[in-house]
């Protein structure tokens, strides 16, 4: 016994163990010295004065909140002196909600269908690449000249527009069935048709005649 409301446990002349009753009640174990269970230990915590790890040597380590609607959040320090939520497992809204920037190790993918062959990777310096089921879709490069690269068809619904000059009014659409038109600063400048029995060109000047 340390005093009248603290006791302590010594073996070989090292204390291992303290139970304290206090304004902060608390049971401890001293640097060093490691917290375990199993009849090997093959879980301990252990801190040893600077950092504290968490160890598991046998099957798996599973952590499970029963609380029904309630979460598990893990907080780290901010950077400018308190505590903020980095990760926090949702169980009212089953999702995973990450709260600040995630970084994936260089040459790591990210995938969308539980670990198969869907999935983004940066697999060399500046180019991400989009996989779907295996196949490469589109490749984005930072080069001199920043390319977008496309390996599949590129599908649009009818009557919608592909943009030139950033959505404004410079864009191809196909604005009726097999015709196709090319406006230039909001003037139809030019049309492609397959429509009906007679296929045709047509260019058009500013007051859209033939």
């Amino acid at each position: 016994t340390e005093g009248a409301d603290n006791i302590a446990i010594y073996a070989g002349g090292t204390r291992l163990l303290q139970l304290v009753e206090g304004g902060t009640n608390y049971v401890a174990v001293g640097n060093g010295t490691y917290l375990g269970a199993g009849d090997n230990i093959e879980l301990h915590m252990r801190h040893d004065g600077t950092n504290t790890t968490i160890n598991n040597s046998t099957g798996n380590l599973v952590i499970t909140q029963n609380a029904n609607d309630k979460d598990i959040a893990f907080k780290c320090d901010d950077g400018s002196g308190g505590v903020t939520e980095y990760i926090t497992l949702d169980g009212s809204n089953s999702t995973i909600v990450l709260a600040q920037e995630t970084r994936l190790a260089a040459g790591k993918r990210l995938y969308f269908d539980g670990g198969s062959h869907t999935y983004i990777s940066e697999d060399a310096d500046d180019r991400l690449r989009f996989f779907v089921g295996g196949a490469e879709f589109m490749r984005f490069t930072e080069t001199t000249t920043n390319e977008i690269s496309l390996y599949e068809n590129v599908v649009l619904p009818a009557t919608k527009k592909l943009f030139l000059d950033g959505g404004s009014n410079t864009y191809i659409q196909e604005s009726s069935g097999d015709i196709l038109n090319l406006y230039v600063g909001g003037e139809n400048m030019l049309e492609i048709s397959s429509a009906g029995s007679d296929p045709r060109v047509s260019f058009f000047n500013k007051d859209n005649r033939d």
